[in-house]
């Protein structure tokens, strides 16, 4: 006696959920396209302001050199100017550079004939 068993098995997928599994993975795609979309607008928005700030430190230090030669050309105006010989000074005890009757500034700015 031959007995067979046989298994009844239900059709994979059912019948009512044909397809629903390609539809959920076009869903989860468009969500994470979304989703990358705005990180690289992120993206490129950070760049922009790293960008911007580089070039507004770049502009401050720059004034800031400025400021200091500006400062510095002042302190050295003022020192020539106390340096001055009076009436009866030698013009050998002038700083190097000077000379008497002509605007005091250093020799390295003068021009030649």
């Amino acid at each position: 006696m031959r007995t067979s068993t046989q298994i009844r098995t239900a059709p994979w997928p059912p019948s009512g959920e044909r397809g629903s599994l390609l539809i959920e993975t076009l869903i989860a795609m468009i969500v994470l396209a979304i989703g990358l979309g705005g990180l690289f607008s992120l993206l490129a928005a950070s760049m922009y302001t790293n960008d911007r700030s580089g070039a507004d430190t770049r502009s401050t230090m720059l004034a800031e050199h400025v400021i200091e030669q500006i400062d510095s050309q002042l302190a050295l105006q003022k020192e020539l100017e106390a340096a001055v010989p009076t009436a009866g000074m030698a013009p050998s005890s002038l700083p190097p550079g000077l000379s008497i009757g002509r605007k005091a500034t250093p020799a390295s700015t003068r021009t030649t004939r």
